[in-house]
């Protein structure tokens, strides 16, 4: 590409205010540094918070909507799964919306869909299910499609120095929602006539939804996905917002050389994912996503008040002793921001990983004793899962998938690499009740050990270090050919 090609900087007055410019001594145009990217992610972030409360807040509402509706362990795996299921639909609908409609409807779309599951979910009758059903199936597509155009946004509005802190901010966030969640749940548990708390503990997600419903008309179009619609000006202008100004001619330059991705071919870059080149990289997303599913997290999560409600916990305790595991996911996905991008992915990934193989022993150790010691190893067990989950699995499958695929196949690679791992979620979710009245929970919980132990293996011997590394430097790290160089410049 010669410099004609490049167009000469110019600022679209509609998109950049001028009281956010600051004139240098040597003309060049310098921005607040980090405002508006921050501001951006932040605005983001909040449907990552609903993907939390969303997804916790069942853990403890199984236990209060007992007061009003009649379920057996099918019902209530049927209502832990239905945001699974969509959230399977909806990442398959989120590769589709993420390249014909661009990031900023995606998430638009997503935020619109939680405020109607809240609306279902508040307002169900308790004469069925099926209402209550219907909520959680579209919060699970707004789940689906929010978390892929928030990954993608996020990966390409960020710097590289910044950006696995970022993206594991996501994780953070997440998290924080489950706590929340938690919170909500222990809170109503502990009123009198909690008849009907269920309403509040599900509809009161429709509030944050609606602060970022105002936010989405603040943040703009993803820059890379605008020049890859030709809409160049536009780009420069949120570029020079997000950047110093000095160096957006030169990311300009590299957006303008990567591979535009394949809008209206999407099979074509589905089959790409398969090829010599790109098919180890589909393989390590999509068994990160896998593994970060198979080794039982669904049911630690969803099921931990469950799995609490079968020890020696006082019932009307239940709810306060689930917080304890709750607590220690916070404040380890605290920790993890402030180390992914100083540590690195692949040596939290071990540590994790080897954590969640202990804690899963633990577990099985626990149901195994049958005595006093079985309420306290369950709690030490799940503290210890949520601590290694929460500096692996949970930030950093988010921060690895979304970084290593090159750019024309990054939203199918993403998507489809999601896809299964929410397919594996629904697999372990809806199973979980079923192996513990099959088995035993001693014997579930050593499955998942097992698990652990194979994936411990696939981390160590396939995953490499992508810290500090830029998305068009992906290339070298996985000595991709000259054929798929080629594609991605």
């Amino acid at each position: 590409m010669s410099e004609d090609d490049i167009e000469p900087l110019s600022i679209n007055s509609d998109l950049l205010l001028e009281d956010e410019l600051t004139i240098q001594n040597d003309g060049s145009i310098k921005t607040k540094k980090g405002f508006h990217m921050w501001l951006y992610i932040s605005i983001c972030l909040i449907g990552t918070f609903l993907f939390g409360y969303d997804i916790g807040v069942i853990a403890g509402g199984l236990i209060l909507l007992q007061h009003d509706f009649q379920m057996n362990d099918f019902h209530k795996q049927l209502i832990v799964s239905a945001v699974v299921g969509g959230a399977m639909i909806g990442s398959i609908l989120g590769i589709i919306c993420n390249d014909y409609l661009g990031r900023w409807k995606s998430l638009l779309i997503s935020v619109l869909g939680y405020i109607i599951g809240a609306l279902l979910l508040g307002f169900s009758p308790t004469s069925t299910l099926l209402f209550f059903v219907a909520g959680r199936l579209v919060v699970g597509l707004s789940i689906g499609i929010g978390l892929l155009a928030t990954s993608v946004y996020i990966a390409e509005v960020s710097t590289p120095k910044y950006r696995g802190a970022l993206i594991s901010t996501g994780e953070l966030v997440i998290v924080l929602g489950i706590f929340v969640s938690f919170l909500v749940n222990a809170g109503l548990s502990s009123q009198k006539n909690n008849h009907q708390a269920w309403r509040w503990s599900f509809g009161l997600s429709g509030l944050p939804a609606l602060v970022q419903l105002l936010g989405m008309f603040i943040i703009p179009e993803s820059p890379r996905w605008l020049v890859y619609k030709g809409r160049n000006e536009e780009a420069r202008a949120i570029l020079i917002k997000l950047r110093n100004a000095q160096n957006v001619e030169e990311e300009m330059n590299d957006i303008k050389e990567s591979k535009e991705p394949s809008f209206g071919k999407l099979l074509t870059s589905f089959i790409d994912l398969f090829s010599k080149d790109i098919g180890p990289i589909f393989i390590m997303a999509s068994g990160l996503e896998f593994f970060s599913q198979a080794t039982g997290q669904p049911t630690v999560l969803y099921y931990s008040s469950e799995i609490i409600n079968r020890t020696n916990v006082s019932k009307d305790l239940v709810l306060y002793a689930s917080l304890l595991p709750a607590t220690s996911k916070l404040l380890f996905t605290v920790l993890v921001v402030f180390l992914v991008d100083r540590v690195g992915r692949r040596p939290l990934f071990l540590i994790g990983i080897s954590g969640i193989v202990l804690s899963l022993l633990i577990l099985s150790l626990s149901f195994s004793a049958k005595n006093e010691l079985t309420t306290w190893l369950s709690l030490v067990g799940l503290m210890l899962y949520f601590a290694s989950f929460s500096i692996s699995f949970g930030p950093l499958v988010f921060v690895i998938i979304s970084e290593i695929f090159p750019p024309h196949v990054r939203a199918v690679g993403v998507g489809a690499s999601s896809l299964l791992g929410w397919l594996t979620h629904l697999i372990v979710s809806f199973t979980f009740l079923s192996l513990l009245e099959a088995i035993g929970p001693s014997y579930t919980f050593g499955l998942y050990a097992v698990i652990g132990v194979l994936s411990l293996v696939f981390v160590y011997t396939l995953l490499p270090e992508t810290k500090d590394k830029a998305l068009e430097e992906m290339k070298s790290v996985f000595n991709l050919s000259n054929q798929v160089e080629n594609k991605m410049l």
